[in-house]
């Protein structure tokens, strides 16, 4: 009575700390709802219920993230560290409601939702690495030094203003006391730009000469000025430039102006940095006639030139086309670049698959985390029992693999229900992931419904791309090179392919594997290394003892059999007696490894040399 009331008095102990754990952690609004919970595990479980929900709750949070993953891309005044926190915030979300989140995955979301500035970084990013291989730490730190020079490169953009030119290049504003050299009394209303193809200006004053442009800067208010040219009589047409995106605009006659307010006073800082005095501001009325004049160019841009060659070259890559033109191993091709646009007629005749990862970036960390099936045939002719099917189950972790047959691809769901059972049982662990390829078998109402009721997660391959179920395919491909190779050697009927299979299986569960390392399948599964001495050569002429029971007294003490591999129930080999037709189970054996049945006569001996026999011992481990 005493220890019950000490152990009951320790567990009331330890069950108030954790209550003082909880009280500290949670915050005061929320602990006001919990206060009339009696012990730590009403607490535990009330948070539970109001914050993780129920499992249609976090499926329907799930849904809600999903969708807000798929909608996501970066806004226009987005920094990409920003970006990548939103992003990452969201799939860190889905991960902790069951999503399975792989890299690869975010990597592509966020190079397909970058803004329309980062277009060419995204295309060299997806050029010169393999993106399947990118991590997103990586594609971070590349997309930040891009940004980065993308906004230095706009810090050092000034602001242009409008270009000051005159009619001639006197010193002084009258129209008369400049010192020009031979163009000033000439009007420019007819004078075209060789540059720009543009009136009233020559080549050495075109606007687009960033080098020789003007820039006005302004202390407090920023101004844009205009000039004028005046000519020598004051009757004639002014000559005015204008410039639509100026606020303001300078002019050097004051009559010209209505509404002029003589208090206002400024400088004004020129591009040679010489400064002026604004004497005032008003506003000024312009009786503008202008003719619009429609440039027709006949010269084709660089981008337009490259995709022409392209199609010239019967749509030869631009990598192709680019080793042409730089190291000249032809003539007359000019310098081209790259295309920013794809070329739709080259994915209508190029386009192919994607290349499948040689290696799984991610491994089950624990048995049956992950279980990887797929059915075989169908194969002819039928087995003995009616069956032309086999499925195979792989676990991840161990990659040891189950084989059962069956007769209809419908009968999955009872050999996965058995599986399910058998494995588990052995293990301790449930099947938590189950990945196959998209067969009515596997998507049937009743396998998902199961699936579904068990909390099994699913895992289904693209549509005609068996590769990402790589490990099955292999598997049934590396049983089926087995089968034809035992079946060869001893002469085996077909119609035994079943127990080859079987023996496939028991054989290749403890052989090395690539992902395995250092162990067999087996090992790996059980937790012990398995033994191999009773392995025998399959289909080779085995003598099985007679029991006392089944025989006279004198009659033959063994009879000639066929070796189909061990039993699955007991510590015996599994044996065919053609003469009678049956199975026979038997551990006193006797084998000819070297001797197959002559399934038309009798007994031939398949290798030309000293028959050697082997005196079987005890079965174990099989």
């Amino acid at each position: 009575m005493a220890e019950q009331l000490r152990l009951a008095n320790e567990r009331k102990l330890c069950d108030l700390k954790v209550k003082n754990y909880l009280f500290q952690a949670i915050d005061r609004s929320i602990l006001e709802t919990i206060l009339t919970r009696e012990t730590s595990k009403d607490i535990w479980d009330a948070m539970k219920r109001k914050y993780q929900g129920s499992s249609k709750v976090k499926h329907a949070q799930l849904q809600a993230f999903r969708r807000e993953f798929e909608i996501l891309a970066m806004g226009e005044g987005e920094t990409v560290n920003e970006y990548f926190a939103r992003t990452l915030a969201i799939a860190n979300r889905m991960t902790a409601h069951g999503e399975r989140m792989e890299q690869l995955v975010i990597v592509e979301k966020i190079l397909r939702s970058m803004t329309p500035k980062f277009n060419y970084v995204v295309c060299s990013i997806e050029e010169s690495n393999d993106v399947t291989l990118l991590s997103i730490d990586e594609l971070q730190s590349s997309l930040i030094v891009h940004e980065q020079r993308i906004k230095n490169q706009r810090d050092h953009i000034e602001e242009q203003a409008l270009k000051a030119a005159s009619s001639g290049r006197g010193r002084g504003r009258s129209s008369q006391r400049g010192r020009g050299r031979g163009r000033s009394s000439q009007s420019k209303e007819f004078v075209e730009c060789f540059k720009c193809h543009k009136l009233w200006h020559y080549k050495n004053e075109c606007p687009e000469w960033e080098e020789n442009a003007h820039y006005v800067e302004l202390k407090e208010e920023e101004m844009l000025l205009m000039a004028h040219s005046d000519s020598s009589d004051n009757g004639k047409e002014e000559a005015w430039y204008l410039n639509s995106g100026c606020s303001n605009h300078m002019v050097g006659n004051k009559e010209w102006l209505f509404e002029f307010d003589e208090t206002f006073k400024e400088s004004v800082k020129l591009g040679n940095d010489s400064k002026m005095v604004v004497e005032g501001k008003g506003n000024v009325k312009l009786n503008i006639a202008a003719s619009v004049m429609r440039p027709k160019c006949l010269q084709v841009t660089k981008h337009e030139e490259s995709s022409l060659w392209h199609q010239r070259y019967a749509h030869l890559s631009m990598k192709g086309l680019k080793i042409l033109s730089n190291k000249h191993l032809v003539k007359g091709l000019p310098e081209l670049k790259n295309i920013e646009d794809k070329c739709i007629d080259c994915l209508s005749g190029k386009q192919h698959k994607k290349n499948i990862p040689k290696q799984a970036n991610w491994r089950a960390s624990q048995k049956l985390e992950l279980v990887h099936s797929d059915i075989c045939g169908p194969i002819n002719p039928k087995s003995n029992g009616g069956n032309r099917y086999f499925i195979t189950f792989t676990d991840d972790y161990s990659r040891k693999t189950w084989t059962y047959f069956l007769h209809e691809k419908s009968s999955a769901i009872d050999v996965f229900k058995r599986f399910k059972a058998l494995v588990e049982k052995e293990s301790g662990c449930l099947v938590q992931c189950l990945r196959t390829d998209r067969g009515g078998e596997f998507t049937s109402n009743t396998f998902n419904e199961f699936c579904s009721s068990q909390g099994i997660k699913r895992q289904l391959t693209t549509a005609y791309t068996p590769e990402q179920n790589g490990v099955s395919e292999r598997k049934n491909k590396t049983l089926l090179n087995m089968v034809r190779s035992m079946i060869s050697a001893r002469g085996v009927p077909k119609k035994f392919w079943p127990e080859a299979v079987n023996w496939a299986t028991y054989v290749m569960n403890r052989y090395p594997t690539f992902v395995v390392k250092d162990m067999t399948p087996e090992e790996a599964w059980s937790g012990s290394k398995p033994y191999v001495h009773h392995f025998r050569v399959f289909g080779c002429l085995a003598h099985t003892h007679v029991p006392e029971a089944h025989r006279k007294k004198l009659d033959g003490r063994s009879i000639k059999c066929v070796l189909l591999g061990v039993s699955e129930e007991s510590k015996a080999y599994k044996l065919y007696d053609p003469a009678e037709k049956k199975i026979i189970v038997s551990r006193d054996v006797i084998f000819e490894e070297t001797k197959g049945w002559d399934w038309d006569n009798k007994v031939v001996d398949k290798v030309n040399e000293t028959c050697r026999t082997f005196e079987a011992d005890t079965a174990s481990d099989h």
